[in-house]
Protein backbone atom coordinates (compact mmCIF):
# COMPACT_ATOMS: atom_id res chain seq x y z
CA UNK A 1 0.00 0.00 0.00
CA UNK A 2 2.84 2.55 0.83
CA UNK A 3 4.37 1.47 -2.47
CA UNK A 4 1.03 2.29 -4.39
CA UNK A 5 0.97 6.38 -2.17
CA UNK A 6 4.71 6.48 -3.44
CA UNK A 7 4.13 5.80 -6.82
CA UNK A 8 1.05 7.86 -6.96
CA UNK A 9 2.73 10.88 -5.27
CA UNK A 10 5.58 10.64 -7.80
CA UNK A 11 3.77 10.40 -11.21
CA UNK A 12 1.30 13.02 -9.78
CA UNK A 13 3.23 16.07 -10.74
CA UNK A 14 4.35 14.95 -13.67
CA UNK A 15 0.73 14.14 -15.00
CA UNK A 16 -0.30 17.65 -13.79
CA UNK A 17 2.60 18.87 -15.79
CA UNK A 18 1.58 17.52 -18.77
CA UNK A 19 -2.23 18.06 -18.29
CA UNK A 20 -1.75 22.38 -17.61
CA UNK A 21 0.93 22.07 -21.03
CA UNK A 22 -1.38 20.71 -22.84
CA UNK A 23 -4.30 23.22 -21.39
CA UNK A 24 -2.04 25.98 -22.10
CA UNK A 25 -1.09 24.72 -25.74
CA UNK A 26 -4.89 24.80 -26.06
CA UNK A 27 -5.84 27.91 -25.17
CA UNK A 28 -3.07 29.47 -26.82
CA UNK A 29 -4.42 28.39 -30.53
CA UNK A 30 -7.67 29.17 -29.26
CA UNK A 31 -6.57 32.83 -29.49
CA UNK A 32 -4.29 32.42 -31.90
CA UNK A 33 -5.05 34.23 -35.18
CA UNK A 34 -2.60 33.49 -38.05
CA UNK A 35 -2.18 36.24 -40.79
CA UNK A 36 -3.63 35.09 -44.21
CA UNK A 37 -2.24 37.85 -46.53
CA UNK A 38 -0.43 41.03 -46.90
CA UNK A 39 -0.55 43.39 -49.16
CA UNK A 40 0.78 47.21 -50.08
CA UNK A 41 -1.83 49.69 -50.69
CA UNK A 42 -2.02 52.04 -53.17
CA UNK A 43 -3.68 55.58 -52.47
CA UNK A 44 -6.89 54.44 -52.86
CA UNK A 45 -6.57 51.68 -50.51
CA UNK A 46 -6.80 49.17 -53.79
CA UNK A 47 -3.97 46.39 -53.77
CA UNK A 48 -1.08 47.27 -55.78
CA UNK A 49 -1.04 44.69 -58.66
CA UNK A 50 2.17 43.57 -60.99
CA UNK A 51 1.14 45.58 -63.51
CA UNK A 52 1.11 48.92 -60.88
CA UNK A 53 4.21 51.24 -59.76
CA UNK A 54 5.33 52.77 -56.59
CA UNK A 55 6.86 56.01 -57.74
CA UNK A 56 9.08 58.39 -55.90
CA UNK A 57 11.62 60.64 -56.71
CA UNK A 58 15.22 60.65 -56.65
CA UNK A 59 16.75 61.62 -53.11
CA UNK A 60 13.14 61.88 -51.19
CA UNK A 61 10.63 59.68 -49.08
CA UNK A 62 7.34 58.63 -49.80
CA UNK A 63 5.81 55.74 -47.19
CA UNK A 64 4.31 52.83 -48.41
CA UNK A 65 0.38 51.22 -46.54
CA UNK A 66 -0.05 47.75 -46.26
CA UNK A 67 -3.18 45.57 -45.08
CA UNK A 68 -3.17 42.41 -42.76
CA UNK A 69 -5.81 40.08 -43.35
CA UNK A 70 -7.49 39.50 -40.74
CA UNK A 71 -7.20 42.49 -39.04
CA UNK A 72 -7.24 40.85 -35.98
CA UNK A 73 -4.27 38.58 -36.78
CA UNK A 74 -2.64 37.92 -33.86
CA UNK A 75 1.06 38.31 -34.84
CA UNK A 76 1.09 41.86 -37.46
CA UNK A 77 4.72 42.47 -37.27
CA UNK A 78 6.36 42.82 -40.94
CA UNK A 79 10.14 42.71 -42.39
CA UNK A 80 10.53 45.25 -45.62
CA UNK A 81 13.53 44.56 -48.22
CA UNK A 82 14.53 46.19 -51.18
CA UNK A 83 16.40 44.46 -54.04
CA UNK A 84 18.44 46.70 -55.21
CA UNK A 85 19.34 49.20 -52.19
CA UNK A 86 21.53 51.32 -55.20
CA UNK A 87 18.16 52.42 -56.56
CA UNK A 88 15.75 52.26 -53.31
CA UNK A 89 15.85 51.59 -49.81
CA UNK A 90 12.65 50.80 -47.27
CA UNK A 91 13.09 50.85 -43.70
CA UNK A 92 11.40 48.92 -40.95
CA UNK A 93 8.28 51.57 -41.08
CA UNK A 94 7.99 51.29 -45.09
CA UNK A 95 9.22 54.39 -45.75
CA UNK A 96 10.90 54.51 -49.58
CA UNK A 97 13.73 56.94 -50.28
CA UNK A 98 14.66 57.28 -53.88
CA UNK A 99 18.81 56.69 -53.61
CA UNK A 100 19.60 56.93 -58.23
CA UNK A 101 16.95 56.74 -60.88
CA UNK A 102 15.94 53.62 -62.10
CA UNK A 103 14.03 50.40 -61.18
CA UNK A 104 13.88 47.92 -58.36
CA UNK A 105 10.92 46.21 -56.30
CA UNK A 106 9.73 45.96 -52.40
CA UNK A 107 8.79 43.26 -51.24
CA UNK A 108 6.99 43.31 -46.94
CA UNK A 109 7.08 39.85 -45.49
CA UNK A 110 5.16 38.80 -42.08
CA UNK A 111 6.81 37.55 -39.21
CA UNK A 112 3.92 35.48 -38.78
CA UNK A 113 3.11 33.04 -41.21
CA UNK A 114 5.77 34.38 -43.90
CA UNK A 115 3.08 35.73 -46.15
CA UNK A 116 4.61 38.18 -48.69
CA UNK A 117 3.97 41.22 -51.02
CA UNK A 118 6.09 42.55 -53.65
CA UNK A 119 5.77 45.40 -55.73
CA UNK A 120 7.78 47.25 -58.95
CA UNK A 121 9.37 50.38 -57.72
CA UNK A 122 10.93 53.26 -60.34
CA UNK A 123 12.32 55.96 -58.91
CA UNK A 124 12.39 59.55 -61.10
CA UNK A 125 14.89 61.93 -60.76
CA UNK A 126 14.18 65.89 -61.18
CA UNK A 127 17.69 66.98 -61.23
CA UNK A 128 20.98 65.21 -62.27
CA UNK A 129 22.43 62.80 -60.83
CA UNK A 130 26.22 63.36 -61.78
CA UNK A 131 28.29 65.84 -63.52
CA UNK A 132 32.19 64.90 -64.55
CA UNK A 133 34.70 66.57 -66.51
CA UNK A 134 36.77 65.33 -69.55
CA UNK A 135 39.97 66.23 -67.07
CA UNK A 136 40.15 66.97 -63.77
CA UNK A 137 43.84 67.17 -63.70
CA UNK A 138 45.55 69.55 -66.39
CA UNK A 139 49.17 70.87 -67.58
CA UNK A 140 48.79 74.45 -69.49
CA UNK A 141 51.44 76.78 -70.85
CA UNK A 142 50.94 80.49 -71.07
CA UNK A 143 48.98 81.70 -73.94
CA UNK A 144 47.42 78.20 -74.88
CA UNK A 145 44.15 76.74 -74.89
CA UNK A 146 42.20 73.68 -74.20
CA UNK A 147 38.14 73.38 -74.30
CA UNK A 148 37.10 71.91 -70.69
CA UNK A 149 33.80 69.50 -71.57
CA UNK A 150 31.24 68.32 -69.23
CA UNK A 151 29.40 65.30 -69.12
CA UNK A 152 26.06 65.50 -67.40
CA UNK A 153 24.45 62.11 -65.69
CA UNK A 154 20.95 62.75 -66.11
CA UNK A 155 17.30 61.42 -67.72
CA UNK A 156 16.75 62.92 -71.17
CA UNK A 157 14.01 65.66 -69.82
CA UNK A 158 16.00 67.29 -67.17
CA UNK A 159 18.26 70.49 -67.57
CA UNK A 160 21.72 69.66 -68.18
CA UNK A 161 22.84 73.10 -68.60
CA UNK A 162 26.15 74.12 -66.68
CA UNK A 163 28.40 76.81 -65.66
CA UNK A 164 31.90 77.11 -65.19
CA UNK A 165 33.96 79.51 -62.99
CA UNK A 166 38.01 79.98 -62.27
CA UNK A 167 39.21 80.55 -58.78
CA UNK A 168 42.36 82.39 -59.94
CA UNK A 169 41.07 84.41 -63.60
CA UNK A 170 44.35 85.52 -63.76
CA UNK A 171 46.07 82.12 -64.27
CA UNK A 172 43.35 80.83 -65.94
CA UNK A 173 40.78 82.42 -67.46
CA UNK A 174 37.53 80.50 -68.23
CA UNK A 175 34.30 80.86 -70.72
CA UNK A 176 31.01 80.43 -67.76
CA UNK A 177 29.30 78.88 -70.85
CA UNK A 178 31.67 76.85 -73.06
CA UNK A 179 34.40 76.14 -70.40
CA UNK A 180 36.88 76.82 -72.93
CA UNK A 181 40.04 77.46 -71.00
CA UNK A 182 43.00 80.06 -71.54
CA UNK A 183 46.33 79.74 -69.63
CA UNK A 184 47.32 83.52 -68.69
CA UNK A 185 50.16 82.80 -66.54
CA UNK A 186 52.53 80.18 -64.50
CA UNK A 187 50.83 79.29 -61.74
CA UNK A 188 47.82 77.04 -60.36
CA UNK A 189 43.91 77.41 -60.59
CA UNK A 190 40.79 74.87 -60.04
CA UNK A 191 37.91 75.29 -62.56
CA UNK A 192 34.40 73.85 -61.05
CA UNK A 193 31.55 73.26 -63.91
CA UNK A 194 28.34 73.47 -61.27
CA UNK A 195 24.62 72.22 -63.20
CA UNK A 196 22.23 74.62 -62.95
CA UNK A 197 19.71 72.20 -61.87
CA UNK A 198 21.21 70.49 -58.24
CA UNK A 199 24.19 72.28 -57.93
CA UNK A 200 26.32 69.50 -58.54
CA UNK A 201 30.04 70.36 -59.26
CA UNK A 202 33.29 68.95 -60.05
CA UNK A 203 36.62 70.51 -60.18
CA UNK A 204 39.63 70.42 -62.34
CA UNK A 205 42.64 71.00 -61.14
CA UNK A 206 45.08 72.74 -63.47
CA UNK A 207 48.85 73.80 -63.34
CA UNK A 208 50.02 76.67 -65.92
CA UNK A 209 54.18 75.77 -66.65
CA UNK A 210 56.53 78.26 -66.86
CA UNK A 211 58.22 76.55 -69.79
CA UNK A 212 57.91 77.51 -73.09
CA UNK A 213 55.27 75.22 -74.71
CA UNK A 214 56.31 72.51 -77.37
CA UNK A 215 54.73 74.09 -80.08
CA UNK A 216 53.95 77.93 -80.25
CA UNK A 217 53.12 80.67 -82.85
CA UNK A 218 55.84 83.45 -82.60
CA UNK A 219 54.40 86.82 -84.16
CA UNK A 220 57.53 89.04 -83.12
CA UNK A 221 58.55 91.09 -85.41
CA UNK A 222 56.22 89.73 -88.43
CA UNK A 223 54.35 92.27 -90.52
CA UNK A 224 50.90 92.18 -91.56
CA UNK A 225 50.23 90.65 -88.28
CA UNK A 226 48.25 91.76 -84.69
CA UNK A 227 48.48 89.93 -81.85
CA UNK A 228 46.23 90.26 -79.19
CA UNK A 229 46.13 89.05 -75.95
CA UNK A 230 42.42 88.99 -74.24
CA UNK A 231 40.94 87.61 -71.31
CA UNK A 232 39.27 84.92 -73.04
CA UNK A 233 42.49 83.92 -75.27
CA UNK A 234 44.97 84.91 -78.38
CA UNK A 235 43.68 86.59 -81.52
CA UNK A 236 45.63 87.58 -84.55
CA UNK A 237 44.45 89.87 -87.21
CA UNK A 238 45.65 89.65 -90.54
CA UNK A 239 46.57 92.41 -92.98
CA UNK A 240 46.47 89.15 -96.05
CA UNK A 241 43.76 87.27 -97.37
CA UNK A 242 46.23 84.06 -97.71
CA UNK A 243 48.63 83.71 -94.33
CA UNK A 244 51.12 80.62 -94.35
CA UNK A 245 51.09 79.60 -90.89
CA UNK A 246 53.99 77.85 -91.05
CA UNK A 247 55.95 80.81 -91.17
CA UNK A 248 55.04 81.78 -87.51
CA UNK A 249 55.05 77.95 -86.00
CA UNK A 250 57.84 77.68 -83.99
CA UNK A 251 58.44 73.75 -82.33
CA UNK A 252 61.17 72.51 -79.23
CA UNK A 253 63.56 70.05 -79.89
CA UNK A 254 61.19 67.19 -79.11
CA UNK A 255 58.58 67.32 -81.79
CA UNK A 256 59.46 66.24 -85.89
CA UNK A 257 58.24 69.55 -87.99
CA UNK A 258 56.78 67.76 -90.17
CA UNK A 259 54.89 66.03 -87.28
CA UNK A 260 52.70 69.17 -86.63
CA UNK A 261 49.02 69.35 -87.96
CA UNK A 262 47.30 72.19 -88.56
CA UNK A 263 43.60 72.54 -88.74
CA UNK A 264 40.87 75.23 -88.91
CA UNK A 265 37.60 74.77 -86.36
CA UNK A 266 35.32 71.87 -88.58
CA UNK A 267 32.16 73.77 -89.98
CA UNK A 268 34.59 77.02 -91.27
CA UNK A 269 34.71 75.88 -94.76
CA UNK A 270 32.44 79.04 -95.52
CA UNK A 271 34.88 81.42 -94.19
CA UNK A 272 38.60 80.15 -94.95
CA UNK A 273 39.83 77.06 -96.36
CA UNK A 274 43.63 75.87 -95.43
CA UNK A 275 46.22 73.91 -97.62
CA UNK A 276 49.46 72.75 -96.23
CA UNK A 277 49.58 74.95 -93.40
CA UNK A 278 48.67 78.26 -95.61
CA UNK A 279 44.73 79.73 -94.50
CA UNK A 280 42.85 81.36 -97.30
CA UNK A 281 40.11 83.95 -95.90
CA UNK A 282 37.14 84.34 -98.18
CA UNK A 283 34.95 86.21 -95.31
CA UNK A 284 35.86 88.78 -93.58
CA UNK A 285 35.08 90.24 -89.74
CA UNK A 286 34.71 86.60 -88.37
CA UNK A 287 37.22 84.53 -85.75
CA UNK A 288 37.86 81.42 -86.30
CA UNK A 289 39.96 79.00 -84.38
CA UNK A 290 42.75 77.46 -85.91
CA UNK A 291 44.46 74.50 -84.21
CA UNK A 292 48.34 73.27 -84.33
CA UNK A 293 48.83 69.67 -83.10
CA UNK A 294 51.43 67.64 -82.42
CA UNK A 295 50.17 64.76 -84.26
CA UNK A 296 51.85 61.88 -81.71
CA UNK A 297 50.50 63.89 -79.08
CA UNK A 298 47.09 64.24 -78.74
CA UNK A 299 47.06 66.18 -74.88
CA UNK A 300 48.51 68.85 -76.21
CA UNK A 301 47.63 71.69 -78.91
CA UNK A 302 47.93 75.27 -79.33
CA UNK A 303 44.93 77.10 -80.43
CA UNK A 304 44.65 80.81 -81.81
CA UNK A 305 41.64 82.51 -83.18
CA UNK A 306 42.59 83.90 -86.54
CA UNK A 307 40.27 87.01 -88.41
CA UNK A 308 40.66 89.12 -91.01
CA UNK A 309 39.22 92.59 -90.31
Amino acid sequence: MKKTILLILLVLPIVLIVVVSIAGWVATQATHHPVRNVSFLDRYNNPYTENDTFIVEQGKTKATKIEIEPDFATNKSVTYTSSDESICTIDANGVVTGVHYGSATITVTTNSEDKTHTINVKVIANIPFAVDLNKTELKMYPNSMFQLEAVVDAPVAINKKVHFSSDAPDIVYVDKDTGKLFAKAPGKANVTVTTESGNLTKTCEIEVLSSNPPILLDFAGKDGVNFIISDSGVFCEFSSETVNIKDYIIVDSSINPDDVAISLEPGTEALATISDGTITFTSRNTLIPLYIKDKNNSDYFYEIKVILP
